[in-house]
């Protein structure tokens, strides 16, 4: 009975009569593959499909299925993961989150779907898919960051299964990192310790394993750079004229930072701040502006081209280790629309 929920009496665990069942759905084709619950609901998850079950009532013959959700089911039970905010899963289709009352993606708008990798960020299809088409994302909860960590595998059955996305409860940002999980490891699911930081075991050889710790200290020497979405102030479908950006920051470091920041336009995924074309434009323009040294309180910062950008869309990114010290507050813009419609 793939597609049958059973469940206990009262007070009476591990007993289960068997005409104590759900049955809520029946030839699909799919089977259970994990169960979760969030305050009154309880979530079925299939290969393919989520079952929203209500359980408020305290009778079982009250209980009904709510919401039948398809495309957010998983392969594995590890892709699912409980937080006190709300049931976390991952799967081809993105990173998707159930807050007792809805299903939302956290990836959408956030991260590509497909497709090229964004600067050093690898779509979410490419990052979720490993050797022969298997998809076997981690799903992890840290409870003192307040953080969501998706591995891309566990038992290294794909390149660079150290790969994984990092979402923060209190931004709803992401971040893509490959330093804290090692390759060519398999590991197992995590548990929380009692001091709440992440612990899991990773294979050793055949007769032991070891056990790693993700605590609120840890820490490595990393390259890391900063994307932002790609920006089309509200009108896709037509050019603007790109005159200034102007950032609000902070700076620790003693050192003025010129040039660090990169533009890529029209969705392309490729970022520079000199020799920067357009399909709109007749000329290449180049980006200029400095971060200046030891700005404790905020300033801001202005970056401006040569000439005007003509583009649809513009992204940015802030380059790897010259802007450690560097705090963002706000970024705006300076442009024009062109009454030119894109054909």
């Amino acid at each position: 009975f793939g597609d049958r929920i059973m469940y206990s009496e009262p007070n009476k665990f591990d007993t289960f009569p068997k005409y104590n069942f759900i049955d809520v759905s029946k030839g699909d084709a799919e089977d259970y593959v994990k169960l979760e619950f969030f305050g009154d609901r309880l979530l079925a998850f299939k290969q393919h499909t989520l079952h929203v079950i209500n359980i408020r009532n305290s009778s079982p013959a009250g209980w009904y299925l709510e919401q039948v959700v398809k495309h957010v089911g998983v392969a594995y039970p590890y892709s699912v993961i409980r937080t006190p905010l709300g049931i976390a899963w991952a799967n081809q289709t993105g990173c998707h989150f159930f807050d007792g009352k809805q299903v939302s993606d956290l990836t959408q708008g956030k991260i590509r779907e497909a497709g090229s990798t964004v600067g050093d960020s690898p779509s979410w299809d490419s990052f979720v898919t490993g050797a022969g088409y298997t998809v076997k994302p981690v799903a992890m909860y840290f409870p003192k960051k307040k953080q969501l960590i998706i591995l891309r595998n566990p038992d290294d059955g794909s390149t660079n299964s150290n790969q994984c996305y990092i979402y923060d409860f209190k931004t709803g940002s992401w971040v893509y990192d490959t330093s804290l999980f090692t390759d060519n490891q398999e590991i197992t699911n995590p548990i929380v310790d009692w001091n709440n930081n992440l612990v899991y075991a990773y294979g050793v050889d055949a007769s032991n394993a070891k056990f790693k710790q993700i605590s609120d200290s840890s820490s490595s020497s990393v390259t890391q750079s900063f994307i932002t979405r790609d920006i089309d102030f509200g009108h896709p479908a037509y050019v603007k004229k790109v005159y200034k950006i102007y950032i609000t920051y902070k700076n620790s470091s003693s050192n003025a930072l010129a040039d660090d920041m990169y533009v890529a336009v029209d969705g392309s995924t490729t970022f520079a701040n000199s020799s920067i074309s357009s399909p709109h434009s007749l000329y290449d323009v180049a980006l200029t502006g400095t971060f200046a040294a030891s700005q404790s309180d905020w300033n801001v910062a202005v970056f401006s081209f040569g000439k005007p950008l003509l583009c649809q869309s513009i992204a940015l990114k802030f380059l790897g280790g010259s802007v450690s010290g560097v705090s963002i507050n706000d970024i705006s813009f300076e442009y024009r629309i062109m009454r030119k419609r894109v054909s």
